[in-house]
């Protein structure tokens, strides 16, 4: 997902749908060949942008003229922007207020790269990086799949959409953090001579 900025939340992820609708309606998460009949319909959504700026200190009155307009549902003011829409279409301040104080806004990147970031925490990722590029090594790609690969195959096949258990986070977590210091070693050896 595109991330939001300054508080702001992530865009929706890109969707490709096949025969949206139908009885034979397909949202496939990944696409290698899929043999399409004649009269089938393909539909690509392209992803949203991130938002500027925390939905919760969005005005009021803005809200509710985006509800008005039909860009945003009442529910959708609710739980996106915080904002409680009476039935006579005004804003219920104290509602609002009252929701608005709960936090239940979800905030960040999006779930996907907060289960990323788990497994492959920014830090070690950084050492990472840094290893490959103190290298002048034309094959860096291919060292960087020896590190990443092994992590991927012991988290579930829909990652980073799919949240792994527990117990896969924690191996592929150890996993990951071995691999970088064996790469780091490896790379301040080679340097030492």
């Amino acid at each position: 997902r595109p991330w939001g900025y300054a508080g702001g939340q992530p865009g929706r992820r890109t969707e490709l749908v096949i025969n949206e609708g139908s009885d034979r309606e397909l949202r496939p998460t990944v696409v290698d060949v899929i043999a399409l009949r004649p009269g089938d319909t393909v539909t690509l959504l392209t992803a949203g942008a991130g938002g500027y700026g925390h939905p919760f200190e969005r005005d009021l009155a803005a809200v509710r003229h985006d509800v008005i307009r039909g860009k945003v549902t009442t529910a959708g003011a609710a739980s996106d922007y915080g904002v409680v829409i009476a039935e006579d279409g005004t804003v219920d301040v104290q509602a609002t207020e009252a929701l608005r104080m709960s936090g239940a806004c979800p905030s960040g990147m999006g779930p996907e790269r907060e289960w990323w970031d788990e497994i492959f925490s920014p830090d070690l990722y950084d050492r990472m990086v840094s290893a490959l590029f103190a290298r002048d090594d034309l094959l860096r790609h291919e060292r960087k799949r020896e590190v990443i690969d092994p992590v991927l195959e012991l988290l579930p096949a829909g990652f980073p959409r799919t949240r792994p258990r527990a117990a896969e986070r924690s191996a592929a977590t150890r996993l990951f953090s071995t691999l970088v210091r064996e790469l780091v070693s490896e790379v301040e050896a080679q340097g030492e001579r």
